[in-house]
C-alpha cells in the first residue's frame, strides 16, 4: 500500500492535481452527566503524555495535543486547540448549543508552524491539507449516559486524493478518538 502513489504517479501527473472534501467522524459512549462532560469539551485542561495515546499519530511522530482553552461559550467565542511543536488549531465557534452542540471553523496559520514540524506535504493549511471545521454533539442515550460525536471536515488538494485521503482519514480519526477518550476518562472520573 505504502507504494502505490509511486506506481501510479505517471498517470496521476497527466491529470493534476484537484481539491477534495472529506469528513472524519468518531464517537464515544460516556457515563457522567452532561455538565461535566461539556466542561471537559469546551476546555480541555493540559493533556499528559501518559493520558495521550493516539497511536497512529505518535507512531508517525505528529504533534500530539496538548489544551485547548475557549474564552467563553457561545457564537464568536474563540478557541486555541494547542499541540506540540508550535502546532495551534484557531478555531472559532459558528454554533452554539449548551450541553448539545458546538461547531466551529477551524484555522491553521502555516506561517505559525516551525518548519521542523511537519513536510510540507502534511502542513495544516498548507498547500495539499486544511482542516475546516469541526462539530460535538452531545446525545443522551439514558440515565447519565451521553454519546459524545466529534466530526471534522478537512480538504486535500494532491494528484492522488483517493490515497491520501486513506491516510488523512485514519490520522484524523486517531486524533479525535484519541481527545474523546481524554475527555470520557475526565468526565467519568470523581
Amino acid at each position: 500500500m505504502t507504494i502505490l502513489p509511486f506506481l501510479i504517479s505517471p498517470v496521476e501527473q497527466m491529470i493534476g492535481a484537484h481539491t477534495s472534501e472529506y469528513k472524519a467522524y468518531t464517537y464515544i459512549d460516556i457515563k457522567a452527566p452532561a455538565e461535566k462532560i461539556w466542561s471537559n469539551v469546551t476546555r480541555v485542561r493540559e493533556i499528559s503524555e501518559k493520558e495521550d495515546q493516539g497511536y497512529l499519530t505518535h507512531l508517525l511522530n505528529f504533534p500530539r495535543p496538548v489544551k485547548a482553552e475557549l474564552n467563553y461559550e457561545g457564537v464568536g467565542a474563540y478557541r486555541a486547540a494547542i499541540f506540540t511543536n508550535g502546532l495551534v488549531f484557531h478555531e472559532t465557534v459558528t454554533e452554539y448549543i449548551p450541553l448539545k452542540k458546538m461547531s466551529f471553523t477551524i484555522k491553521a496559520l502555516p506561517h505559525e508552524i516551525p518548519l521542523t514540524t511537519m513536510d510540507e506535504h502534511l502542513v495544516v493549511g498548507g498547500k495539499y491539507f486544511d482542516v475546516l471545521n469541526g462539530t460535538y454533539e452531545l446525545e443522551k442515550l439514558g440515565d447519565n449516559s451521553y454519546r459524545l460525536h466529534l466530526f471534522s471536515n478537512f480538504k486535500l488538494t494532491t494528484t492522488f486524493n483517493f490515497y491520501a485521503s486513506w491516510w488523512t482519514k485514519n490520522i484524523m480519526k486517531d486524533i479525535q478518538n484519541n481527545i474523546l477518550q481524554i475527555e470520557k476518562q475526565r468526565s467519568e472520573s470523581l
